[in-house]
């Protein structure tokens, strides 16, 4: 089990650093209103106080031309529901319990398309994550029952805040680690790392301060405790409406 140090669950990539603005740029674009106009985005004028400033956003009319051609895009690509060729898995129990519920938060797998779509059009990445849950059954009529089977996590550029690559002997790129801000309560966050041998949750105390005295404490997905193992099913899938420099492998 690995154990990773406060400096390492709260560095970001070099990339990250680089694009931070540029995301929030772009989703504030997209939100329009106040997100926008409390981004301090409008243009200044030479010589402009901070107060005619502030009056002339106010007294800005915005037309949220980003949304809307976002939108456009997305109904014309989603105007015609998907078909898909299952082959053996056609009716499957837990194929179909997937398709209805993707997230195992009740967001059909279109849905989910469409909303990584969305995302990939406000951003130009949207990390999605493929896992199941480490549950042990004995019989496959037991995973039925339990409903276990594999979900989908999206995440948003911004929450990705570090991640590496490694080059394999047949030269292809493969990602390693993965480094994943899961929520933020105040200033303490917590924290899920990806690697080849397992997933890892932490509870990283003062992190939007940056620094702290305490260690990070390891939890469980119930706030305990605990890491666990990397299973084959799990991998992590990165939707791109162009490549750049985060986000230009698709790892499957």
């Amino acid at each position: 089990m690995a154990k990773y140090s406060r400096e390492y669950l709260t560095s970001r990539h070099m990339n990250y650093e680089d694009k931070f603005n540029d995301w929030n740029f772009h989703l504030r674009s997209y939100l329009g209103g106040n997100d926008y106009q409390n981004g301090y985005l409008l243009n200044r004028y030479t010589l402009e106080t901070d107060e005619e400033y502030l009056k002339r956003a106010s007294n800005t009319p915005i037309d949220n031309h980003c949304k809307n051609v976002v939108q456009i895009y997305s109904s014309f690509l989603f105007r015609v529901p998907p078909t898909r060729d299952y082959g053996s898995m056609t009716g499957d129990e837990q194929l179909q319990s997937f398709i209805n519920d993707a997230d195992l938060d009740g967001r059909s797998f279109d849905n989910l398309i469409r909303e990584m779509q969305v995302n990939a059009s406000v951003y130009g990445t949207c990390w999605a994550i493929l896992d199941k849950p480490s549950i042990v059954t004995n019989t496959r009529a037991e995973e039925l029952q339990q409903d276990i089977r594999p979900y989908i996590s999206l995440y948003t550029p911004e929450n990705v805040l570090n991640w590496k690559y490694e080059r394999l002997a047949n030269g292809r790129f493969y990602l390693t680690s993965l480094t994943l801000l899961e929520d933020l309560m105040g200033d303490d966050a917590i924290i899920k790392v990806w690697s080849l041998e397992d997933i890892c949750t932490y509870r990283v105390d003062d992190f939007s301060k940056g620094y702290s005295t305490s260690k990070p404490v390891l939890l469980d997905e119930s706030g305990i405790f605990r890491s666990r193992k990397v299973y084959p099913e799990s991998s992590a899938l990165v939707a791109s409406s162009k490549r750049s420099k985060g986000s230009f492998f698709k790892v499957l």
